[in-house]
């Protein structure tokens, strides 16, 4: 039940077994765990507490229990749970990876990268903290690493856009793009699209034909940026033809 996210019979189950063995250390383990993923986490931190007294050296449940303290806020408590599991086991990657985002809620991005460095290296949800340190490298300011990082988001599972199915190559400034045709697409949400057209112009005068895609609603607002390019609607079904169109010969 567990597995198939199904929490509240999980729970009821698992309160069955406890009251056959008050000292289930892994029905209170597993109770815990359903109880924060309900947001009940109260009842989680007590469902810790009760596996810690079983076994004080049983090493999840403090993560269990950081995890609860840190959707609750609270922050530095939940990092003094994660620092107790990594103490008794070295090498439990998610207490590295849950320190590492706790640490960004407190604005210590070095640290945070340092423990987001050492979930990768345990090989631990390697897609998402290569993506959480992007995100900490732009916050301080490191374009360069972390639009670098950024790239990973591809990778992520439940990225919200989804990479083009295009044979060309994506061009990062790597090399010359004059009198190439470049196609320039919104993958994420309006502000960010607004954002960042006014760099258009900037591709354009690298000496390319570019063609910019657009969600239909911001086509006209987009044809008042600076330059001479193509617009393409995300929504149109004929968007395809019309990009081959404006591309000309295979080559370019």
């Amino acid at each position: 039940y567990l597995k198939l996210r199904k929490y509240h019979i999980a729970i009821k189950n698992l309160d069955i077994g406890i009251k056959l063995n008050p000292n289930n250390l892994i029905g209170f383990l597993n109770r815990g765990f359903a109880f924060e993923k309900l947001g009940k986490f109260a009842n989680a931190i007590s469902d810790a507490n009760k596996v810690i007294e079983i076994n004080k050296n049983f090493f999840i449940a403090y993560t269990n229990k950081g995890n609860a303290l840190k959707a609750m806020k609270r922050f530095k408590e939940a990092i003094l749970n994660y620092e107790i599991a990594i103490k008794l086991n070295p090498k439990f990657a998610p207490a590295y990876y849950n320190k590492a985002i706790t640490l960004g809620e407190l604005n210590q991005w070095d640290e945070a990268i340092n423990f987001y460095n050492k979930s990768i290296s345990l090989n631990y949800n390697v897609e998402i903290s290569y993506w959480n340190k992007s995100l900490l490298y732009l916050l301080k300011g490191d374009l360069e690493k972390g639009f670098l990082f950024y790239e990973w988001r591809w990778k992520r599972e439940k990225f919200f856009s989804k990479i083009k199915n295009i044979q060309q190559p994506f061009w990062r400034g790597n090399f010359s793009i004059k009198n190439k045709t470049i196609l320039i697409h919104a993958e994420q949400g309006r502000g960010d699209i607004i954002q960042f057209s006014r760099y258009i112009d900037l591709v354009q005068k690298e000496g390319s034909k570019v063609i910019a895609q657009f969600p239909k609603s911001l086509i006209n607002l987009m044809k008042g940026l600076r330059g001479e390019f193509k617009t393409i609607s995300n929504e149109e079904k004929e968007a395809l033809k019309k990009l081959a169109s404006f591309i000309g010969k295979p080559d370019d």
